[in-house]
């Protein structure tokens, strides 16, 4: 009984804490590193963050406004401390996107950096970041699908178990029944 009043009170203060606006962001940096569903969050993440510069690309012209907007905007922390960062390094060091971010693979993806080369020969940074967006967002989906596809057949395994206790409880006294008869 003192587990069970201690396991209510730990799930009502955790979900107490994961409704605050310290706890969703601790949850959606979490997220991130999850073994089955992070893949599928830092490409949902990276998508969004490519979108919002690219269309930011078009209204705003000094890129460390786009930055700091796109920062502002961005739903994951994560990603709005990259884009701070990224920012911070661009007003002060005046170097190239593609070095700036070159510690960010984990969170944009390994080929953003041949993105941002490309962008930087083009100079047309809304039609590089959402051909890459797209790239990124097919990718969530199959991560999706795939962690999906997973989910549902192990869901199938707990129905299953409790449909056998189910059955066994239905039989289990008419086998009783007819092991008393028998003898």
């Amino acid at each position: 009984m003192p587990t069970l009043i201690g396991v209510l009170l730990g799930t009502i203060a955790f979900t107490r804490w994961a409704r605050s606006s310290a706890g969703k962001d601790s949850l959606k940096v979490f997220a991130l590193r999850l073994p089955v569903f992070g893949s599928f969050f830092r490409h949902y993440y990276a998508a969004q963050t490519l979108r919002t510069l690219a269309m930011l690309s078009s209204g705003i012209p000094s890129m460390s406004e786009r930055f700091a907007v796109a920062a502002e905007t961005s739903p994951n922390p994560e990603y709005a401390a990259m884009l701070l960062h990224v920012r911070y390094r661009f007003m002060t060091e005046s170097t190239d996107l593609y070095k700036l971010f070159l510690p960010y693979p984990f969170l944009m993806g390994k080929e953003f950096g041949g993105v941002l080369l490309a962008f930087e020969k083009t100079a047309d940074m809304q039609g590089s970041f959402h051909n890459y967006a797209k790239v990124v967002e097919v990718r969530a989906e199959r991560e999706l699908e795939r962690v999906l596809f997973w989910f549902q057949n192990f869901a199938i395994v707990p129905v299953g178990i409790f449909v056998g206790f189910i059955l066994v409880a239905l039989y289990s006294p008419m086998f009783e029944l007819a092991g008393r008869i028998g003898h």
